[in-house]
């Protein structure tokens, strides 16, 4: 197939099952804080992301481009990389395939898809204004992959290790899918085998991991011991035993692969997972040969899972949220697509039925993120509603009282509820849809937001804090959740 037909095809295929995210307008936590500040880039550079830290303050300080208010045309741009990105990466496969069978290239292409285009993409896009490092770090990813793909030499290493640092210093979890995506590449060059060939780019592709990740390290260093930027990125208060660990990680895998974390029916994605390796290990009782191979799909799936919580591991916390796991939907990619290159691939295989469940593994996606996305609108829409309730008493307070409200703290009671469960569609793991006023950095500038104000955020103390710290409010009640004092307002959340 013509690659322009199929970026165009895939192109499609982002905008109808993600493109309703362009027209919604919603904004996570982080973009309430961005729409009023454009200094995130200093916390972005202490979080061991130098590069795009750099991107956010050539954009939004010198270009005065906010990345949140115009998260619009970013989305769309993020949605072109996308399909850009599996475009190429399907071709670079179908290449090394050596195959002319246009169902090969579905099945490849289809399997990229959902590795990038899984339903926990949709969490990516609630952190509107994230899109442009989302965009950046897979984009650079890809061409880190053919540049160590198509170079096997000291300047496709050096190559790809440049492409490697802006990747991870976009976000660390595309380093995840690098992994996959060149490992998968070289191993079908190979025709599945783990040759001495497979084993020495092998060695390069962790060496770029490696490297990369050393260098946002050092990049990081600097720029504190600069004073560029001072020390603001997230610190966990202990540290957890590698049997805590080792625990939790499996319970997170549970909650991702067996309970889906509302993203995927309940045991949808271990069915999957499970009928591909009783495929693989049908293909091993048919022709023992092919034992080295199904070791070599094996490992590169858990080399993936791996590195995946080893960066849970260095935090010293299992952070199971839908915008680090969405790399972990590879190994699904992985177990289809490295079987391509087996000999007598229709016994190994029936093609029709691949094709036919990577369709339903797709559309349940699609599905899936377009009921996210429709929750990020209803939960825009409660947040608005609920802030001019708000500002309906703080209008009557001020007009009976002849004092300008200037000052906002918030506080919570016992038990405060994160989401409005009752109305979503599709309550899912994570940050998608949480309320405005649910994070200390979001809750006064949403406020200022909707309400076109400018209120200043105040600490709340201990003496207020005790007038709430028995309450637990199920439902809105305004008459006891608000409190004025002179020109100050305490909000309660409930």
């Amino acid at each position: 197939m013509n690659k322009k037909r199929l970026f165009l095809l895939n192109l499609f295929f982002s905008i109808l099952a993600f493109g309703s995210a362009i027209f919604c307008g919603f904004f996570s936590a982080d973009d309430y804080s961005a729409i009023f500040s454009m200094s995130g880039y200093k916390g972005v550079a202490s979080s061991y992301r130098v590069p795009i830290a750099i991107v956010y303050y050539i954009v939004h300080n010198l270009l005065n481009y906010n990345t949140s208010l115009k998260a619009k045309y970013l989305i769309l741009i993020l949605l072109i990389i996308e399909a850009y990105v599996v475009t190429e990466l399907s071709n670079m496969v179908f290449y090394s395939l050596k195959s002319k069978d246009i169902r090969i290239l579905v099945i490849v292409n289809g399997s990229f898809i959902f590795m990038f285009e899984n339903a926990f993409f949709a969490e990516w896009l609630w952190f509107a204004g994230g899109a442009i490092q989302w965009g950046i770090g897979i984009l650079t990813m890809c061409l880190a992959t053919k540049s160590l793909f198509f170079h096997r030499n000291t300047f496709g290493f050096c190559a790809a290790l440049v492409w490697m640092i802006v990747s991870t210093g976009s976000y660390q979890m595309c380093l995840v899918f690098f992994l996959y995506c060149f490992l998968i590449s070289i191993i079908v060059d190979e025709h599945g085998n783990i040759s001495k060939k497979v084993f020495s780019n092998a060695l390069k592709c962790f060496g770029v991991c490696i490297l990369s990740v050393v260098a946002n390290v050092v990049l990081t260093k600097i720029v504190l011991f600069c004073g560029l930027v001072s020390h603001e990125r997230r610190e966990y208060s202990a540290r957890i035993s590698p049997i805590e660990f080792f625990n939790q990680s499996i319970s997170g895998l549970k909650v991702i692969f067996y309970d889906g974390g509302g993203y995927y029916p309940r045991g949808f994605l271990i069915a999957i997972v499970i009928f591909l390796i009783c495929t693989l290990a049908y293909s091993i009782k048919s022709n023992k040969d092919r034992l080295s191979k199904a070791v070599a799909v094996c490992s590169v799936a858990l080399i993936g899972l791996v590195t995946v919580h080893m960066a849970f591991l260095m935090q010293g916390i299992v952070y199971i949220v839908p915008r680090v796991v969405i790399t972990e939907m590879g190994i699904i990619s992985v177990f289809i697509i490295i079987p391509l290159s087996y000999e007598k691939l229709n016994d190994f295989i029936n093609i029709k039925m691949i094709m036919g469940l990577l369709i339903v593994i797709i559309c349940v996606s699609a599905l899936s993120a377009q009921l996210i996305i429709t929750d990020a609108s209803i939960t825009k829409a409660l947040d608005n509603e609920y802030y001019q309730r708000v500002y309906a008493r703080i209008c009557k307070y001020e007009e009976e009282t002849g004092i300008e409200i200037r000052k906002v703290g918030v506080i919570y009671d016992q038990y405060p509820i994160y989401k409005y469960y009752s109305v979503l569609n599709h309550p899912v793991l994570g940050d998608a849809s949480l309320g405005a006023m649910y994070t200390d950095w979001s809750n006064v500038n949403a406020m200022n937001y909707y309400l076109d104000t400018e209120f200043i955020k105040i600490n709340v103390s201990e003496e207020i804090k005790k007038q709430f710290e028995s309450k637990n409010w199920d439902s809105e009640n305004l008459d006891e959740q608000l409190l004025f004092i002179n020109d100050e307002l305490y909000i309660c959340a409930y």
